[in-house]
């Protein structure tokens, strides 16, 4: 008997690894119980503050009477009772809205106004952070253009809209569920900026497993985890690193990998797409959730550098890292987002030095 019990207390832990049914969000917070150092690192990141509430300390626009006439309208930033609101005025009079919450972080910051219940709206005059080519303050984000009631580009408009245009890549677990029959939307997410499961998947499976080998020392007889730690796809392209041997000019990746899943994942968001899926699904293949826009007249230069707004995948299809099988987090930190080493600190790790950090290649002093 006291066999059985050994056996089933060694058993008991693993019982569902392999559980049914489609995995669930725990959250970020639940994340970080085990995982602090990349929860710290994602807590500095654009997708930590992808989208904030007015509330948060994210939000850095300033609402102090600013005025910015454009695009046919003239917009006030102000502050009523302590809650930011855009007072849009144009020729059918004038409203006011409070601001719903504040997308991006840096080099500029927008708002979402509600135009109708569960309908959110980017509206086209943006926060400068003073960080890029524009000085601190509000800006037109299209300068010149006439977008009268009616045109995709006037802020009621649906190239604003951030159900149908924004949402998925700015929040987590999103699904969009507009309703023909009304024509409403009732979007809804998992968590309001791009945490660990906009990237992961759900981790409800992972979870699982790790709270059954809780308190479990490395010396116990173990069974072996279930596939990807209870996830349902891995991120992981193993262990590869990148090599420089003597006499070559630049670095070889060892062992040679096909092109991961990892890269995909990130052109879901950081490509110019066409949805073909309700919402995000982690995991897939980018053909089989969005259609990537072709090489189309004005979105790059004649040598694949970005022109327009692609979000760099379709132009780093064209380069030569992607055809050596650079991806990613070969220079990026997949957490913080920021790149592992700063200026051609980075790149020099990979090319020889001698020949690519010098005037003839770079056209800038060495060193710059």
């Amino acid at each position: 008997m006291t066999i059985h019990i050994s056996v089933l207390l060694l058993i008991a832990p693993w019982i569902g690894l392999n559980p049914s049914g489609e995995p669930t969000y725990v959250g970020s917070q639940t994340c970080m119980g085990c995982h602090q150092q990349e929860h710290s690192s994602w807590l500095t990141s654009h997708h930590a503050k992808a989208m904030l509430t007015p509330d948060e300390k994210g939000a850095v626009a300033s609402f102090k009477g600013q005025e910015v006439k454009a695009a046919g309208l003239i917009s006030r930033f102000i502050e009523i009772a302590g809650v930011p609101h855009v007072e849009v005025e144009d020729s059918s009079g004038k409203i006011q809205k409070p601001v719903k919450y504040f997308f991006g972080i840096e080099p500029c910051q927008q708002v979402l106004i509600e135009e109708e219940p569960g309908k959110l709206q980017s509206y086209p005059i943006a926060w400068s952070t003073g960080s890029g080519a524009k000085p601190e303050g509000w800006y037109p984000l299209f300068p010149g253009e006439k977008t009268p009631p009616g045109d995709p580009l006037h802020w009621t408009g649906s190239l604003n809209n951030w159900n149908h245009m924004c949402a998925e890549c700015h929040s987590t677990g999103v699904s969009k569920n507009y309703d023909a029959s009304t024509q409403q939307f009732k979007t809804r997410y998992e968590e309001i900026d791009v945490a660990c499961e906009a990237c992961h998947g759900p981790g409800s499976h992972h979870l699982d497993w790790a709270q059954s080998v809780r308190g479990l020392s490395k010396e116990d007889d173990q069974p072996p985890p279930p596939p990807n730690f209870g996830f349902s796809f891995s991120l992981s392209s193993g262990k590869r690193q990148w090599v420089r041997a003597e006499g070559e000019k630049v670095a070889t990746r060892n062992p040679e990998l096909p092109h991961s899943l990892e890269q995909e994942t990130c052109a879901r968001c950081h490509s110019r797409r066409t949805a073909l899926v309700d919402g995000s699904i982690p995991g897939k293949a980018l053909s089989q959730t969005h259609q990537l826009s072709l090489l189309e007249e004005g979105l790059y230069h004649a040598d694949g550098q970005i022109l327009d707004e692609v979000y760099v995948h379709g132009s780093f299809l064209q380069s030569r890292m992607h055809q050596k099988g650079v991806t990613c987090t070969d220079c990026h930190d997949p957490h913080s987002g920021e790149l592992y080493l700063q200026g051609n600190a980075l790149c020099i790790g990979c090319h020889e030095p001698a020949r690519y950090d010098s005037l003839s290649h770079t056209h800038h002093t060495a060193g710059t």
